[in-house]
């Protein structure tokens, strides 16, 4: 009996084990592929460049403007894209609270027109039914189980 039990307790810790190792994940920005948070500088990639093509001095300063240029109009565009992006936002929130308004005036209306018991009962429905959808949705996102072996 004590055999039996000291396999089964050394099997469970040898699953635990493995199920804890398959489970670790890598910090971001650490990985096979290095370190993503660095910046790249456009002087490195011109020092890159002029290692990698053999360029002239001359060469090494016009492409190290460029670089310089590029970086300039990219920051500008970033910055433009976040405008553009706090202003869907807030276009977003003002129609939604437009919305909300417009839903709680038409549930006024129709508490008068019903009464409250059964706008209570209708209210209780509804909440019903949008949880039945968001459980649905969920299932839908989940992975398929697929039958057979794993790939790797």
């Amino acid at each position: 009996m004590k055999k039996y039990f000291m396999l089964a307790l050394v099997a469970i810790f040898t699953i635990g084990l493995s199920m804890n190792a398959q489970n670790q994940r890598q910090p971001r920005g650490e990985g096979r592929h290095g370190d993503h948070n660095r910046k790249i500088t456009p002087e490195m990639r011109a020092e890159k460049m002029t290692k990698e093509l053999n360029l002239s001095a001359d060469e090494k300063a016009k492409v190290l403007q460029l670089f310089v240029q590029q970086e300039e109009k990219m920051k500008a565009f970033k910055a433009e894209n976040e405008k553009l992006i706090e202003k869907k936002k807030a276009e977003v929130k003002e129609r939604m609270g437009k919305f909300e308004a417009e839903r709680k005036a038409q549930d006024a209306e129709l508490e008068k027109i019903i009464g409250k018991e059964k706008f209570a009962k209708h209210q209780a429905l509804r909440i019903e039914q949008l949880e039945k959808m968001n459980r649905m949705t969920k299932m839908k996102d989940m992975p398929k189980r697929r039958k057979g072996p794993k790939p790797e």
